[in-house]
């Protein structure tokens, strides 16, 4: 134990060139209340506490790890960061200077609160995110991201700011280690993988366990606990996080990616990961506005044809198709930030499902498993689920790296190019993955459609109308394409062709209407599929406007019902919503509302069949 010396001339207790007050706190190190007589400036002190039984190189890597903090956090200035005004040596005792901090450290927040509001809680984590980026462009991550370095200082307002303090055993990444490959620095219930398995970390380690952070402010409890530290880490490194009632999905997103167990499927920077935060907290009901589900990286918005082995097709109804892309991530279902309009992109091939082992006791099933089929209030919307043999992984290969070759010229405007990409993919055959060949069909259109707005714009209205019309025939479901087509026929005083009920669909087309062609071109906006609500009349008896009505019922019905399962979710009654999401995904296929319960279902469901 230290005691301060005294200063012979006021009798009081010094450290360097501070007087001490009192004692604050004492762990590893010894904290003081202080003042600078030079400028009366009231300030914490930390002085290092260096056991007796510590000594030879253990104590200098202390003392050196101690002298690091000061130089990490030292260099910083950022309002999120506690503030270093001096690192010393008083007669062989090193200490360090700092701000002192009014309120309570996180630790002792949640000690006396449990779960914290949602918007609190989304706050802290967006300052810490602000305080991390800071620290990260300087080369400094933190790896002891926790509640008890966390600190709640409250303002003259009424509300308060947050401070991230305790950098003792940040790694600068531009020094040399002081540890040894494959040694462990952490609190271990916040560790990220990387850190318990002594891996080369980076600043997605930090925000693990940010996410770690804001999981355990919204559930008043931490998500990987146990009797043991290898209790805790085992869960660290292999279980999923169990879903905290009451937190909106668009939060719990975030926070499963940002939470990954796999570095390079977390968000590529807290920053990114702060930007996804605040736009989920905005979009979700309890934010500031409402607002519609993004969709989220990797996902396609179309239509699919599915066709098993041996079989008839079964039609897949999904959204609208969507234009100004953002480069999709391979997590295959997590969000991916900007809500706008984007291309899509297929999944890598390593992340197809692999083929049954041969002594697998469903060995007899053919080539590929059978989509499986759930039928759902009379309306047979199918369940995506479609597992490839791997000697088709070379083909999907090829397929996957045409949709990426093409998507890359797209995002150069180079559209004509990108389209012939795409559609060797869509064309490639019913044999080859429908949901790469949809995707790529989807890009193909929005390509069309961006060729048309550029003839628009020159004023080449016959262009225009040429390109937005090869947009609906690719993908009829897109009202929007619809929408320009019309817009263009009108300035031009041309109307749509006859419709050719005697030819039928293009079986190569993944998003063609595979049911009987409609009686008559839809109106702008209306789906060109028959509504699940409109009853059975022979071709040409029901309206555009008839089929428009009746679709608009079916997603008000779906709409309604995916409220009753957000509501149930957020009570924590699980089973309950993931029914009323069933039901709406019946209702109103290829509404909204319906692409959203699904995507919730495959998200949070619990009783999806094997």
């Amino acid at each position: 134990m230290t005691t301060p010396r005294l200063n012979n001339l006021s009798g009081k207790p010094t450290l360097g060139r501070y007087t001490i007050l009192r004692e604050v706190a004492r762990s590893n190190d010894i904290v003081y209340e202080a003042v600078d007589p030079t400028i009366n400036r009231r300030l914490a002190i930390k002085e290092l506490n260096v056991a007796a039984t510590v000594s030879g190189q253990a104590k200098r890597e202390r003392i050196e790890r101690f002298f690091r903090e000061g130089r990490a956090a030292g260099a910083m200035n950022h309002p999120n960061i506690v503030t270093i005004f001096e690192v010393g040596e008083d007669n062989g005792r090193f200490f360090i200077a700092m701000e002192f901090l009014e309120g309570q450290s996180l630790r002792d927040r949640l000690h006396t609160a449990g779960a914290l509001p949602l918007g609190e809680a989304v706050a802290n984590t967006l300052a810490l995110c602000s305080a991390l980026t800071y620290a990260h462009e300087r080369g400094v991550v933190h790896r002891d991201i926790k509640p008890d370095n966390v600190h709640i200082v409250p303002t003259s307002n009424g509300t308060h700011t947050v401070k991230l303090t305790d950098f003792g055993i940040a790694r600068i990444m531009d020094e040399d280690s002081l540890t040894m490959a494959g040694q462990v620095f952490g609190t271990p219930s916040y560790m990220s993988p990387e850190q318990v398995t002594g891996n080369p970390i980076d600043g997605r380690s930090d925000q693990f366990s940010l996410g770690v952070l804001l999981y355990e402010m919204l559930a008043g409890r931490k998500p990987f606990t146990g009797d043991t530290v290898v209790t805790i880490t085992y869960r660290i490194l292999h279980e999923t996080i169990p879903q905290p009632p009451g937190v909106p999905y668009e939060v719990a997103a975030v926070m499963e990616r940002a939470m990954a167990k796999n570095a390079s499927e977390r968000f590529g920077s807290v920053a990114e990961f702060g930007a996804a935060l605040s736009a989920a907290l905005t979009q979700s009901q309890h934010g500031a506005q409402a607002y519609s589900v993004p969709a989220f990286a990797g996902a396609y918005n179309a239509p699919i044809a599915m066709t098993p082995t041996g079989g008839q097709a079964t039609q897949m109804y999904g959204a609208q198709t969507q234009l100004n892309p953002l480069r999709p991530t391979t997590t295959g279902g997590r969000t991916g930030g900007n809500t706008g309009d984007r291309l899509t992109n297929p999944t890598s091939p390593s992340n197809l499902p692999q083929a049954p082992p041969r002594n697998s006791n469903v060995g007899a099933i053919a080539v590929a498993t059978v989509v499986l089929l759930a039928v759902i209030g009379g309306a047979g919307f199918a369940l995506r689920t479609a597992y490839y043999q791997a000697q088709g992984a070379q083909t999907q290969a090829s397929l996957v790296k045409l949709t990426n070759d093409g998507y890359e010229l797209a995002q150069q405007k180079r559209y004509e190019e990108a389209i012939a990409l795409f559609e060797k993919v869509r064309r490639a055959g019913k044999t080859a993955d429908p949901v790469t060949r949809a995707k790529a069909a989807t890009n193909e259109a929005i390509c069309y459609r961006m060729l048309g707005q550029q003839a628009q714009k020159k004023n080449d209205l016959a262009a225009a109308e040429s390109h937005y019309a090869k947009a609906v025939e690719i993908a009829p479901n897109d009202s929007d394409a619809q929408t320009e087509l019309a817009t263009v026929r009108k300035m031009r005083g041309t109307t749509a062709p006859a419709p050719q009920t005697t030819t039928p669909t293009d079986p190569n087309n993944p998003l063609a209407v595979v049911l009987a062609p409609s009686p008559g071109a839809p109106a702008p906006g209306a789906s060109p599929m028959p509504s699940p609500f409109a009853p059975e009349v022979a071709p040409g008896a029901q309206s555009a406007s008839g089929f428009a009505a009746a679709n608009a019922k079916a997603a008000q019905a779906a709409q309604e019902l995916l409220a009753k399962g957000d509501a149930a979710f957020q009570a924590g009654q699980r089973s309950e919503a993931e029914a009323f999401w069933r039901e709406a995904v019946g209702a109103g296929p290829g509404s909204s509302a319906a692409l959203t319960a699904d995507e919730r279902i495959k998200r949070y469901g619990t009783a999806l069949e094997p």
